[in-house]
């Protein structure tokens, strides 16, 4: 199973749309998807239609099927109460493999999505010590890019420290070449080794409504093929492993 962590320390960049419209680009090329939404506002689990869930319940961990192909770990509201079990635990980095993770029959997936909380707290560090492969996603605004410093040195470390197989990748979410601030700042993001792929999200109003409103993905148009550009990028790698 190939674990994929989504993150930014900065919310509405579009973590939650990317990691939904993600999931289900991979779901349909046959893959076996599992969603794990680490995030208390749960915004992942709301868009795939269900409830957040009790805490034990997420412990245990209880995982329910969207389809033959998807399915979910969903939030909990008490994550706060996890966050100080991470941090009072012996080893913080490995707390998510070793309390959820280890649980889970990896055999039963081919890709993990992990939508993670708008920080750098314990839980998503934990995170990225047990991923293959984080996102940072981005918008082209200059506070986006100023948060950019801080998420970096965390992944760099966690690279350095504990997962040394840890790959970035940064997704520009919201991509206009029109738009005055993309052109300023991409020239910014093409001297960090994390966008070497240049990997964007076009953007379009009809994108997010349809994750939000619809609780659908976008298929058969120009943001498909940018999320399906992101997902030959992973399974590339994980063919190679």
């Amino acid at each position: 199973m190939k674990i994929v962590t989504v993150m930014n320390n900065k919310g509405g960049v579009g973590k939650t749309t990317v990691s939904f419209n993600l999931g289900y680009t991979i779901a349909i090329e046959n893959k076996r998807v599992l969603f794990v939404d680490l995030d208390a506002q749960g915004n992942l689990t709301l868009i795939n239609g269900m409830k957040r869930i009790d805490l034990l319940d997420f412990k245990k961990p209880v995982i329910n099927s969207i389809n033959s192909k998807v399915s979910i770990l969903r939030s909990s509201k008490d994550f706060n109460i996890l966050e100080n079990e991470a941090l009072n635990s012996e080893y913080k980095l490995d707390f998510l493999k070793d309390s959820i993770f280890s649980k889970i029959n990896s055999e039963a997936f081919d890709y993990c999505i992990i939508d993670t909380a708008p920080n750098l707290n314990t839980l998503n560090l934990s995170a990225l010590s047990l991923s293959d492969d984080v996102l940072l996603i981005l918008e082209p605004d200059a506070f986006s890019i100023a948060g950019l410093k801080d998420v970096k040195a965390k992944v760099d470390l966690i690279t350095e420290r504990q997962n040394q197989d840890l790959k970035c990748h940064i997704v520009l979410n919201k991509y206009n070449i029109k738009r005055r601030t993309t052109k300023e700042i991409e020239p910014i993001l093409e001297r960090e080794e994390c966008y070497k792929e240049r990997l964007t999200i076009p953007e379009k109003t009809e994108f997010k409504n349809n994750a939000i409103f619809y609780r659908q993905s976008i298929i058969n148009n120009e943001i498909h093929e940018s999320f399906k550009r992101v997902a030959n990028i992973l399974e590339g790698e994980h063919e190679q492993q």
